[in-house]
């Protein structure tokens, strides 16, 4: 063969250009082949225990990812109803359903959910629908056919159930009051009973959680039972809440502290009412920031009750006189004192009447009486005195005025305190306005200090983690986070392991600068004798190398050393292809 007679470099030459043919007479075959990404080419050289565990890691990163995602951009749900029953939920959630509304329902307590932005709106959807329907306790229970042969009995157990369901309707609608029962304990009346039985009433209260009932909600309720029942007594109605405490029996051990209660409540009204009368008589004078006034009232509530009769002697007056005169006529007594005066008196004799001288005569008794009785009556007077509670036995008054705010020429304002005359002339207005008495002791205290701060309190602002928007932001802000995480902690190193590392360039050429390109041509020609013998050393090495390397990377280093061979001697590869040629043509 000709190859045969060529020199080992052209034989080693030959070999390379023969091996690069063949290979692109393969490639050229199977150019499909070829041509395949890294990516499905390093697929393919993974085991199947590592391809499953990677698709394991991307679904389950894919699903977080998604899932993060949802979770951000789902929008919030709040209960459409609370506290209903299993029969009103169930007509409600076909309501819901005919409507084609967003709802779901909570699985720990029950309770509809639906979008918050939609709670309003559903709720006046279903009450067009008259949803949720109320239990049927009430009078409506009348209006249902009793049926035929409905005792009197029957009729008045319905009668009395329906009126504890309307009596209990009538309390749920108290605020704090979540459920209530109404036991009714009407005995039967007949005319001919002379001790009737009362009629008694309980209550049972199921209050809304962290609410407390207080005494005039209990009082109202106790009243409210008993005016809803003839001839029920407010002593015999019983209250009692959920957790089994009796109401009725703390509203009558506290009767008189409900008293204390009502005087306190009147002594604030006569304090603010003096209060106002300060602010408004002073306001305009020292202005609204500039003014604090306090009263304290000392009131007596000591009802007293007198009754005083009274009587003046100095001033007597008759009240009433009776007089009473008798007269009487008769001779006087004449005879010897003895045993012959008790005879018994002798033959009568026609009297003598006197002559004109009075001689003659008997002597005549004339006896008088009289009698009078005089009744005076002294001055008497009955009082009946009822003294009115609730007077004001003291006043206590303090006020406090700012400095006066002077406006000096150049337009700033300076704060100046009151003179004494000042002060003495606000004290007097003072006193006029709450009536003041000195009799009774009362004190009126104006003073002037310096305010620090300035006028009425406002409310502070809602903290910003409180709004709403913030949540909304933090929210898309966390799956934010949490999306870039898995994309730089898990997909990219994924990816990354999936992508071959680039492969080595060759070495070449380095630009050298034009002020530099003089030095590196001496050098170079210098090193140029050991660098061909190195060379020539090193192509036989790298074919020989070559030809045994067999894998995905052995086309693209034989193409390079081709080339490579191809610039540093072409005089060589032109006689092997010049060769192949001739070969061709004999053939």
């Amino acid at each position: 063969m000709e190859l045969a007679t060529t020199d080992n470099g052209d034989e080693t030459t030959e070999q390379a250009l023969a091996t690069t043919e063949s290979r692109d007479l393969v490639s050229s075959e199977t150019a499909p082949a070829a041509q395949i990404h890294p990516v499905i080419q390093t697929w393919r050289e993974m085991g199947w225990g590592r391809r499953v565990g990677l698709m394991s890691v991307l679904a389950m990163t894919i699903a977080l990812a998604v899932a993060v995602i949802l979770w951000a951009s789902a929008p919030e749900y709040k209960p459409l109803f609370l506290d209903l029953n299993d029969a009103q939920a169930g007509e409600i959630v076909t309501a819901l359903d005919r409507m084609e509304a967003d709802y779901k329902i909570d699985k720990r307590h029950g309770t509809i959910l639906v979008p918050a932005d939609q709670v309003h709106e559903l709720r006046l959807h279903l009450a067009a629908q008259g949803l949720p329907r109320q239990d049927e306790n009430g009078y409506e229970i009348l209006e249902k056919d009793p049926g035929f042969g409905t005792s009197r009995a029957l009729e008045k157990a319905r009668f009395q159930h329906a009126l504890e369901g309307e009596i209990a309707r009538s309390i749920m609608a108290l605020e704090g009051v979540k459920a209530a029962r109404v036991h009714l304990a009407l005995p039967k009346q007949s005319v001919f009973v002379r001790q009737r039985k009362p009629p008694s009433a309980s209550v049972l209260l199921q209050l809304a959680p962290g609410y407390e009932i207080d005494l005039r909600q209990v009082r109202a309720i106790v009243h409210l039972v008993s005016s809803s029942v003839p001839r029920l007594e407010p002593e015999r109605v019983t209250v009692v809440d959920q957790y089994g405490h009796l109401l009725t029996d703390r509203e009558q051990d506290t009767d008189e502290m409900s008293l204390t209660d009502k005087q306190f409540e009147y002594k604030k009204k006569v304090e603010d009412h003096l209060v106002g009368r300060i602010e408004t008589l002073l306001i305009p004078l020292v202005g609204r920031e500039g003014l604090r006034a306090q009263v304290a009232a000392d009131i007596d509530f000591t009802a007293v009750e007198r009754t005083e009769e009274l009587y003046n002697p100095d001033l007597p007056a008759l009240r009433s006189e009776q007089e009473e005169q008798k007269t009487e006529r008769g001779a006087n007594a004449m005879g010897v004192p003895g045993a012959l005066t008790n005879q018994p008196p002798a033959a009568g004799t026609a009297p003598q009447v006197a002559n004109a001288a009075g001689t003659g005569g008997t002597e005549q008794v004339v006896e008088t009486q009289k009698k009078r009785v005089r009744n005076y009556e002294l001055d008497h007077t009955i009082s009946h005195i009822r003294q009115a509670n609730g007077v004001v036995r003291r006043l206590t008054v303090a006020v406090a005025v700012d400095n006066v705010k002077v406006t000096q020429q150049d337009g700033s304002q300076v704060s100046r305190p009151y003179t004494q005359e000042e002060l003495n002339s606000l004290t007097a207005l003072v006193k006029q306005a709450v009536g003041f008495d000195a009799s009774r002791g009362d004190r009126v205290t104006v003073t002037n200090v310096a305010f620090h701060g300035g006028g009425e309190l406002s409310m502070p602002p809602v903290p910003l983690w409180r709004q709403p928007w913030v949540w909304y932001a933090g929210k898309l802000l966390v799956a934010a986070l949490m999306v870039l995480a898995l994309i730089f902690a898990v997909l990219r190193p994924m990816v990354r392991s999936l992508f071959p590392p680039p492969p080595q360039p060759p070495a070449a050429d380095v630009d050298t600068d034009e002020s530099g390109a003089a030095e590196q041509e001496e050098a170079r020609e210098d090193e140029a004798a050991e660098e061909a013998e190195e060379e020539t050393l090193s192509l036989e090495q790298q074919s020989e190398e070559l030809l045994m390397l067999e894998g995905p990377q052995s086309y693209e280093k034989r193409l390079e050393f081709v080339r490579r061979l191809i610039e540093d001697d072409p005089d060589r590869v032109v006689q092997v292809i010049k060769n192949w040629v001739e070969e061709d043509a004999a053939g």
